[in-house]
């Protein structure tokens, strides 16, 4: 793999709704064999920084944001992401505000609720850079509620994946936002296995979204958010054809 550092460089990106300031602090970009992935430091709107992979793909079609768990650090989601770009999407990773380390800070609901600056700050770097790009919101748990939250009261989201979602998780409520959600949502959580009921938290939240292109999936790996994902090619793999077709 070969890195390049890159100069310090501000970007401001400005919009209707919010300012979206992106800091970009010696920047090292990788290439593998011709996949490339930039470190970014952006600062959402109230001044807070985190960290924003870009898995870069020249005039991509597709956008990927894949927002992580609430305990999660970003680089579990690398392997997926890469496997995203092959497919030919652009895909973003991050770390929530203060979670660089993985570690699962004790943030307050209103501090939890304030990481929705965090992705207005994602999609509005990815929007700059991938302009013609529709955009998909992915996120496991937490990332699955503050996917689904954002996609409903913002237009420019093509579409969103939730795994593992809860009607409200750390304080931040979806109940109401998903009945709103008329995107194209694909809902992957865990059954056990010797159980065919279909009456759990992420199905019953599917069935209040009056999107007409829902689905929904049952996982049989035992864990929850990313981890019913992580490692399951063959549930990756219906991730990217869910997408192509949909998106």
């Amino acid at each position: 793999m070969k890195s390049m550092a890159l100069r310090n460089n501000i970007l401001i990106i400005c919009g209707c709704a919010f300012v979206v300031v992106c800091i970009v602090v010696g920047v090292i970009v990788h290439n593998d064999g011709g996949r490339i992935m930039i470190t970014h430091q952006l600062i959402g709107q109230d001044g807070e920084q985190f960290e924003l992979r870009e898995f870069a793909r020249t005039n991509a079609r597709i956008a990927v944001i894949l927002l992580p768990n609430s305990s999660q650090s970003q680089s579990e989601l690398f392997s997926i992401a890469q496997q995203f770009q092959n497919e030919g999407f652009a895909t973003m990773t991050i770390d929530w505000r203060g979670h660089a380390d993985g570690s699962n800070a004790r943030f307050s609901s209103s501090e939890w609720s304030a990481t929705a600056y965090d992705v207005d700050a994602a999609v509005g770097f990815t929007q700059h850079k991938y302009p013609k790009a529709k955009i998909v919101l992915a996120g496991g748990s937490f990332g699955a509620v503050q996917s689904i939250a954002y996609a409903a009261t913002h237009s420019d989201i093509s579409g969103v994946i939730a795994l593992s979602p809860r009607p409200a998780i750390h304080g931040v409520s979806i109940a109401l936002a998903i009945t709103q959600l008329t995107k194209p949502i694909l809902v992957i959580e865990y059954h056990p296995v010797d159980d065919t009921t279909t009456q759990f938290p992420g199905y019953a939240l599917l069935q209040t979204s009056p999107s007409t292109k829902k689905t929904y999936q049952a996982a049989i790996t035992q864990a929850s958010g990313w981890n019913v994902v992580i490692d399951q090619e063959d549930v990756i793999r219906g991730l990217i054809d869910w997408i192509k077709q949909n998106i």
